[in-house]
């Protein structure tokens, strides 16, 4: 997680805006004390900002930097960074943080919305849905990740030209 809390302080030194918007969120949470959140107010606030059902049990620990069972704003941009660039595995609903998998034929169909695999889904062969058969490898640069219907074209800029039959392989730091 190292990585992506430098990651993440990078990302909202250079988007002050997006910090601002993130810092309206936070504060629109019950404070457990000053600057907290507690686990019980981050799960009611996924549930009304995520519209499927999502996998959070070992992000809240992971996002705790110091522990104390409480989110603190800078524990929350890393939360907010990693919900603009990184997707929910379609299968496992886990926010995926690293290596994912993605249908091709959804990258490259911008009607289409994005269908993504952690690499444990994938290695498990979890992608037994028929419309998402034929999947490639890629990787994007750094720019944000939009997971849902319309996103596609960010997709197709960051295509790697080196595929493997069935995913689009995306590492993401």
């Amino acid at each position: 997680m190292e990585d992506i809390r430098l990651a993440t302080s990078k990302f909202f030194s250079q988007n002050p805006e997006e910090k601002a918007s993130a810092f309206s969120e936070f504060s629109l949470m019950e404070h457990f004390s000053v600057g907290k959140v507690s686990r019980t107010v981050f799960d009611h606030y996924l549930l009304w900002k995520m519209p499927e059902p999502f996998d959070n049990l070992e992000l809240f620990n992971q996002l705790d930097s110091d522990g104390d069972g409480l989110l603190s704003f800078d524990d929350f941009l890393v939360y907010s960074y990693l919900s603009k660039t990184r997707p929910t595995c379609a299968e496992c609903k886990v926010l995926v943080k690293f290596v994912f998998y993605t249908c091709f034929q959804c990258f490259t169909d911008a009607k289409r919305c994005s269908y993504d695999l952690c690499a444990k889904c994938y290695l498990q062969k979890k992608n037994a849905a028929a419309d998402h058969q034929q999947q490639q490898p890629h990787r994007p640069a750094g720019h944000n990740y939009d997971g849902g219907c319309g996103g596609n074209w960010w997709r197709r800029q960051w295509i790697n030209q080196q595929y493997d039959s069935r995913f689009h392989l995306k590492y993401v730091k």
